[in-house]
């Protein structure tokens, strides 16, 4: 997705299905004179992945129960670190001198580690090794909500099929899906008419693209450039690997709580910040990557990619780099600069000027809408 932020946006309705965790917490208060217990509900929500929806939320977190204590002893939350959770384990055996808990320990990193390794693939064209445990037909079931309610959101601001707009998007998209070898997939595209600057793609194929985005493009060009690289996260199944590595990092969080007594919450800002995100970051690398290969294999100019991306610099950035699920554009540039002689070499073994269509093609392209 190329939108960098998203609070405050008309997307608010979509990423709630995709990448908005609600935690609902239940708290017991006991008065001191009556002993009557009256329950509170309270309910939070954080975002997860503010910019693509990708489903990395749709695995839920198990919860970690409170502990309530008598009338008028301090309550605490588990990993809290008080001074009775303190006193109470200071004359307890440590988990590793005790050989039941090690040998199970032990069992469990053997078994992680197998189901692991069983679970490991390439994804096209990058070769990059990566866990995944998601099959595709759950994940098209999970993007089902997420999808309805896109369409109930923007069915006013559609575009029709027979629009010159939309046919323009799929005509594109459709050779860089031809150039892929993707053409099994039902895919639809949607054009919204929206200033919004963005667009995305939903497991199954679903491309939205709001027509705000467009004049960063300028031309078919740099349309190719945003379809490959959302024609690319649905090449790499990245919705469906952020849900199986959530698992994993899930897991590891109950571990360091359990075993270190930190906080719960504390472990999942660092998870978030050093690991989520980051591992956002280069997946949004990945697919400017294999986007960019599989524009220059359709026949597009790969160089548009850095026109492209510097009209996005010059509108801002989305705020520091570290908190971003997105690469800074001027990092994106970089990139983009050091696989341009791969693209072209690609572009060039594609044979694009001895195609029977080619004199067609450029045609068209000088009739070419500009946006």
């Amino acid at each position: 997705m190329f939108s960098t932020t998203l609070a405050g946006t008309p997307l608010r309705a979509a990423a709630h299905a995709m990448g908005w965790n609600v935690q609902m917490m239940a708290r017991t208060l006991v008065t001191a004179k009556n002993g009557r217990r009256i329950t509170t509900v309270a309910a939070s929500c954080t975002a997860f992945r503010p910019a693509m929806p990708m489903l990395a939320q749709l695995s839920h977190a198990p919860r970690l129960p409170a502990r309530v204590h008598a009338p008028g002893r301090t309550m605490s939350q588990f990993g809290s670190r008080g001074f009775q959770g303190k006193r109470r384990f200071a004359d307890a055996e440590p988990w590793y001198q005790n050989r039941t808990t090690l040998y199970g320990t032990g069992i469990a990193v053997v078994g992680t580690s197998l189901y692991y390794v069983a679970h490991l693939e390439e994804v096209p064209i990058s070769g990059r090794r990566r866990f995944m445990n998601v099959s595709q037909e759950r994940e098209e079931q999970m993007a089902k909500t997420a999808y309805n309610q896109v369409m109930m959101e923007y069915s006013a601001h559609m575009l029709p099929a027979t629009h010159p707009t939309t046919r323009t998007v799929e005509r594109v998209a459709t050779k860089i899906i031809r150039a892929a070898g993707m053409e099994d997939l039902r895919w639809e595209f949607h054009v919204i008419d929206s200033r919004e600057q963005n667009a995305f793609v939903l497991p199954g194929g679903k491309v939205f693209v709001f027509t705000g985005i467009l004049p960063v493009c300028k031309d078919e060009n740099g349309l190719a450039i945003v379809l490959g690289h959302e024609i690319a996260h649905q090449m790499a199944r990245h919705s469906a690997e952020k849900v199986s590595i959530s698992l994993l990092v899930e897991l590891a969080r109950i571990a360091v709580t359990v075993f270190f007594d930190t906080s719960y919450r504390m472990t999942g800002i660092f998870t978030e910040l050093g690991l989520m995100r980051p591992f956002s970051r280069s997946m949004e690398s990945e697919a400017d990557h294999i986007g960019l290969l599989l524009a220059a294999q359709a026949c597009y100019d790969p160089a548009a990619a850095v026109g492209f991306w510097q009209r996005m610099a010059a509108k801002g950035e989305g705020g520091p780099a570290f908190l971003s699920t997105h690469p800074a554009h001027r990092d994106r540039i970089e990139q983009i600069r050091e696989w341009l002689p791969e693209a072209e070499r690609r572009r060039e073994m594609s044979n694009c000027h001895e195609t029977a269509g080619f004199l067609a093609d450029m045609f068209h392209q000088m009739q070419q809408s500009r946006w």
